[in-house]
């Protein structure tokens, strides 16, 4: 019998859910997010990559909606988000 490799097949969905830490995450949302967090510091795709420790590449997919962070890069936008809105109150209050 010849050896037939096994052959993964996935549609992509621009609304399909993904589970990161136990939540689904709608990938369209999650896009977004990401754009908006870099915005709100302030940093390039290229200087959020850095600070992820991923691609820049990888960040412009996050951005467009094709394909999702890792649990572990989640964590880091997670921790990400929390500064920029520590920094946010800051400013609110002076």
């Amino acid at each position: 019998m010849p050896y037939k490799p096994y052959r993964l097949t996935a549609q992509y969905s621009r609304t399909s859910e993904h589970e990161f830490g136990g939540a689904p995450v709608d990938a369209p949302s999650m896009a977004e997010d990401i754009k908006k967090l870099r915005d709100s510091l302030e940093l390039t795709q290229e200087a959020l990559a850095r600070e992820l420790g991923v691609s820049f590449s990888t960040v412009s997919r996050w951005e467009r909606g094709i394909g999702n962070p890792s649990p572990l890069a989640r964590q880091h936008i997670d921790d990400l988000q929390r500064r920029a809105d520590r920094a946010s109150k800051r400013e609110e209050r002076e």
